[in-house]
């Protein structure tokens, strides 16, 4: 006479399988997680940099605005109240790490392109870059 038993649970095959298989899976995540995970601070620190320049920036284009309803405009107080680091940093509260503010002019490249080189240096047409870390940020203001 054959006796059944009323299996239930797993296998010891069942379990060792079923841990191989998550072993495998583990590996394969942290090899291609494993260097993303190491950068992620660098990334939030880039972001945050990123952030700050364009908050700046849009500060300085608002104010840029507002010279323009003024009559007439004083361009030469605009910029040079805005070409250092500790100005930027004072009037914006900002903590960027450089500001370079020049003239600067363009020539169309020849054609069929449609780009333009920066070539020269015109006084109605102002280069701003601010840099922060590893990022730079190149805005153009004209009269």
């Amino acid at each position: 006479m054959v006796s059944h038993f009323n299996q239930k649970g797993f296998s010891l095959i069942e379990v060792i399988v079923t841990l191989v298989l998550v072993a495998i899976v583990g590996a394969m995540v942290v090899s291609f997680m494993g260097s993303t995970t190491r950068q992620t601070g660098k990334t939030l620190a880039w972001l945050s940099d990123e952030f700050e320049l364009s908050h700046v920036m849009e500060q300085i284009v608002a104010d840029y605005r507002e010279e323009l309803n003024s009559t007439p405009p004083n361009w030469a107080t605009f910029f040079g109240s805005r070409d250092t680091v500790g100005e930027i940093n004072t009037r914006y509260g900002a903590d960027i790490d450089d500001v370079n503010v020049e003239p600067t002019a363009f020539q169309a490249d020849p054609s069929p392109s449609t780009d333009y080189t920066e070539n020269g240096a015109d006084s109605s047409v102002q280069k701003v870059t601010l840099k922060k870390g590893k990022q730079t940020l190149i805005t153009l203001f004209t009269e």
